[in-house]
């Protein structure tokens, strides 16, 4: 007796992938002071991100300079980072830089948020709009919606000869900017209530994670449509 077979529903779950795949999918913002067009942010102002063997250095006691805006975040509940976008740019000398994402003690950087510190570059030319340098991908880091952060930008190394500038905000965002001048160890208000840099801080793209989903079912569909179709092969008929 030969058995008829369903069809497998898997090919319906991977059609649906690849359709929805192919639809745009926009992030959700958990804090942007990017402008648009041609003023994406101020690219004649900015905070100086320097190590103590730069030009800066040498003009300021071998000092160095790393920046901490205060910032907060939109939204409830626990919220994932998939990227960061910096208004960033080379002024002269190295372009190496770190961005971190730290919690708020009171007006200063309380902890660094678990898996919230990378390694970047610019190949930004200074005095120019509106490149921005991305950090994509991001897993593992998340930020509790309504609750104030510091995102620190410096140098890599303190000592290193890295000049970079993170621009100032082109929308009129102002808020809390601190300095440190000895790699993070002591913070000083640089503005109480002035520009904010340039940054935004968004979630992983809603398409990315429902294509994840639908992968996960068509895989377990696919499994038990094997399964079944085991059970009722002629040879399995046969022992029953």
């Amino acid at each position: 007796m030969k058995v008829k077979q369903k069809s497998p529903h898997i090919w319906v779950w991977l059609t649906l992938l690849v359709c929805i795949g192919s639809f745009p999918a926009t992030a959700a913002t958990l804090f942007s002071d990017l402008g648009t067009g041609t003023t994406v942010y101020n690219d004649l102002s900015e905070f100086d991100l320097a190590g103590s063997s730069s030009i800066y250095g040498a003009l300021n006691n071998s000092d160095s300079s790393t920046f901490a805006d205060l910032f907060t975040v939109s939204g409830t509940g626990n919220l994932p980072v998939g990227e960061i976008d910096l208004a960033v740019s080379n002024i002269i000398g190295g372009n190496s830089f770190f961005a971190s994402i730290w919690t708020d003690n009171s007006g200063t950087p309380g902890t660094e948020v678990p898996g919230a510190l990378w390694d970047l570059s610019t190949a930004n030319p200074a005095e120019t709009c509106c490149s921005l340098v991305s950090e994509t991908g991001i897993t593992g880091v998340n930020l509790t919606g309504g609750d104030q952060y510091f995102l620190i930008l410096g140098p890599q190394s303190p000592s290193d000869s890295s000049l970079n500038g993170w621009n100032y905000n082109s929308t009129g965002a102002t808020g809390l900017s601190l300095q440190s001048t000895n790699g993070g160890s002591t913070w000083t208000t640089y503005y109480a209530n002035g520009p904010l840099a340039a940054f935004d801080i968004l979630t992983p793209e809603p398409g990315s994670w429902l294509m994840i989903g639908l992968g996960v079912a068509a895989i377990v569909t696919g499994a038990r449509y094997r399964r079944r179709a085991s059970l009722w092969s002629p040879e399995n008929m046969i022992r029953r």
